[in-house]
């Protein structure tokens, strides 16, 4: 079901560059944040009462934030930006919330890693420097994308035969070997891993595109649109609703989450 190559798109298509990118961006307000948020909380809880200071570590946008403030009243909250340009030190913490002191302190008894934090290539850095960072009896956790989520849209990529693909690579997700292979080097021990896969359904590809790019997997996109390279992303939507249309009229994809929660030896 390939595209003819150099296809021409439509740039009145309804799913255009512009409304793509000026969508509502709040990851609070999205179903599959707050379900990927609530999953790993909650197992954090159910694990750790009572913590003082908890340090959220993110790309794109926090996820977990506004549900901590919640089951976590009483803690002292932060968050931190992943950024390449920036040095990695406690000086690029900020502190969201304060009950017990202001300013940063130089360890922490919760640590979660966001799973836009997946998409850099700065993961064994991140590792060090969240064990740096952690309590001796501290708590690590971050829900990761295993290799069946967005498996639909990897292969609608395939789908189009056009050298400017290279542009934007599907992403290789780890599976949970992967992760355990990848992360044991640095002294991470498993207290929980778990795993969940659910089909999600939605009016139509823009919003599947739409949570992807809020995730990372789209890692240059907003560049190539500054460049008037948008055609791709149209001819991927309109192949995407294509082949992964439902009997009622909806397109689908697939999650596959990985829980992991651990600490450091």
């Amino acid at each position: 079901m390939k595209r003819k190559k150099g296809a021409d798109v439509n740039q009145e298509h309804e799913y255009g560059i512009s409304s793509f990118l000026s969508a509502p961006s709040s990851f609070q307000e999205n179903e599959i944040c707050q379900k990927i948020a609530f999953r790993l909380v909650h197992k954090v809880k159910q694990r750790r009462q009572f913590a003082i200071s908890i340090l959220e570590i993110y790309v794109t946008q926090p996820i977990y934030t506004d549900l901590l403030k919640d089951i976590y009243p009483d803690s002292d909250l932060f968050l931190f930006k992943m950024d390449a340009g920036i040095s990695w030190n406690t000086q690029t913490i900020v502190q969201i919330i304060s009950h017990h002191r202001d300013g940063v302190p130089e360890q922490f008894d919760i640590i979660i890693i966001a799973p836009n934090c997946q998409f850099g290539k700065e993961i064994p850095v991140l590792m060090d420097w969240t064990r740096s960072l952690l309590e001796k009896n501290g708590m690590v956790a971050s829900t990761f994308f295993g290799p069946n989520t967005f498996l639909e849209m990897k292969t609608c990529l395939n789908w189009i035969d056009h050298s400017e693909n290279e542009e934007y690579p599907a992403v290789a997700f780890p599976s949970r070997n992967s992760w355990e292979k990848r992360l044991e080097p640095h002294g991470f021990y498993w207290d929980d891993v778990q795993e969940d896969q659910f089909r999600k359904t939605y009016h139509n590809s823009h919003a599947i595109f739409q949570i992807a790019a809020k995730f990372g997997y789209f890692q240059t996109m907003e560049e190539q649109v500054i460049n008037n390279k948008n055609h791709m992303l149209h001819s991927w939507m309109k192949a995407y609703e294509q082949g992964f249309r439902t009997k009622d009229g909806n397109v689908y994809t697939t999650y596959h989450l990985i829980d992991l929660i651990g600490h450091f030896l």
